[in-house]
């Protein structure tokens, strides 16, 4: 017998919201639309804590970049003004 395809084997999942575990497969959409979630609740929740921006991708870090806070010039001139070579 061939190996179950990943959408069809069952496991374990633990919603991110609430922490509830259950198990399911992502082949049992019809049962479980709202995966990785344990319902649709938790999955609004979710949803809602991103248009709060209580999650976020990442800050910029300082000097980066396109953050206007500073540039590779700036860097470069802190690196070799800074140490001790001798």
């Amino acid at each position: 017998m061939g190996r179950e395809s990943e959408q069809t084997k069952i496991r374990g999942f633990t919603c991110p919201t609430c922490g509830k575990r259950f198990r399911a497969s992502f082949a049992m959409k019809e049962e479980y639309p709202h995966l990785p979630f344990c319902s649709e609740k938790c999955k609004m929740v979710d949803l809602g804590a991103w248009f709060d921006e209580e999650y976020r991708i990442s800050d910029p870090l300082p000097g980066a970049i396109g953050d206007g806070e500073g540039t590779r010039e700036d860097v470069k001139d802190n690196d070799e003004g800074g140490g001790d070579s001798g």
